[in-house]
């Protein structure tokens, strides 16, 4: 009876470990996981706080004040926050739409200026180009000393709209992209895999190099003018923002991916460091620090940290996976 009862017990023990045995790793299982867990749900956000933005604009057109454009600039923060996450995953059908260059492209103030009577039509408002419109064009609307927002009203809401609408189709095209997405798991040129890491390795040299180390004088001279949200004022919450999401994609997916293939790699723990170095780096701000000549200190620290976090996308991933680098020409 005891033999028995410890046979009973083997066996019992032996299911139970079994059972929690990990699956085997699937490039196809980790595309699904990102579609479903991040993408979609990300662009679903990103629509539904545009639509709220539209909303609220329409409703200072209507009662111009200062409340309600205070709860208009805190609604495009939420816009601009949500879409830190969609702007990493400028791949697959996505990419080919060029929507991305229509919701978020550097804004030309001189441009805006220079049309400015043509922009209060809304006939004339698609013959404008995408540099006086989209997500940078409402931040200028909503917190540029140059103007009144009153004024302006009218175009604003125009431009929420068409951001809206862009939203509504960037959705749509993800939650018909299921197939296209995920069946491309292998890592050869033009593969889901490789343009995902196409875009983590622009989406990083975009917010080092284009959005802080150009203007902050790294390469020449200072000018806070050019800094990403310069008129907001919200470049440290976007950049922290930016981290909050390359965090996710590879603590989530991409480590398993890096140690299926190299079980060896020490790669995903160096990345891990990087990010919690990142993180308290940054915790030293709340906004972007003003300076004239030399770098402040802990902002040195920050770009430090983001530069070995970039070398190891562009390197150490890349290198780890195997595949090509070719970034994309996205319209911008």
């Amino acid at each position: 009876m005891k033999n028995i009862l410890c046979f009973l017990i083997l066996g019992t023990f032996l299911i139970v470990s079994c059972g929690k045995q990990e699956k085997p790793f699937s490039r196809e299982a980790m595309l699904k996981d990102i579609y479903g867990e991040l993408i979609l749900p990300s662009f679903k956000s990103f629509s539904e706080e545009c639509t709220k933005l539209t909303q609220l604009i329409d409703s200072y057109a209507n009662n111009p004040n200062d409340e309600t454009l205070k709860t208009c600039r805190k609604q495009w923060i939420q816009v601009v926050l949500t879409w830190r996450h969609c702007d990493i995953f400028n791949v697959s059908k996505y990419q080919r739409s060029f929507i991305k260059s229509k919701i978020y492209t550097i804004f030309g103030e001189a441009t805006f200026h220079s049309q400015k009577d043509k922009l209060l039509k809304a006939e004339n408002l698609k013959a404008i180009g995408s540099i006086v419109k989209g997500i940078n064009g409402l931040e200028y609307l909503l917190y540029s000393d140059k103007l009144e927002l009153k004024d302006f009203a009218g175009y604003a809401s125009l431009v929420s709209k068409e951001l809206q609408g862009l939203a509504e189709q960037s959705y749509k095209i993800w939650q018909d992209s299921e197939v296209d997405f995920i069946q491309k798991n292998d890592l050869s040129f033009g593969s889901t895999i490789q343009e995902l890491v196409n875009e983590q390795v622009r989406y990083c040299e975009e917010f080092y190099f284009k959005k802080f180390s150009y203007p902050l004088g790294y390469l020449y001279q200072v000018d806070f003018s050019i800094v990403e949200h310069h008129e907001s004022q919200i470049a440290i919450l976007a950049l922290k923002e930016s981290v909050k999401v390359v965090e996710r994609i590879f603590t989530d997916h991409f480590f398993g991916l890096l140690k299926h293939q190299s079980k060896n790699s020490k790669l995903p723990q160096e990345m891990s460091q990087q990010f919690s170095d990142i993180k308290a780096a940054l915790t030293k701000f709340d906004k972007l620090p003003k300076f004239d000549q030399e770098v402040p200190a802990d902002l040195e620290r920050v770009f430090q940290e983001l530069r070995k976090l970039l070398i190891s996308i562009r390197v150490g991933v890349v290198n780890q996976l195997g595949v090509t680098v070719v970034l994309p020409n996205d319209g911008d």
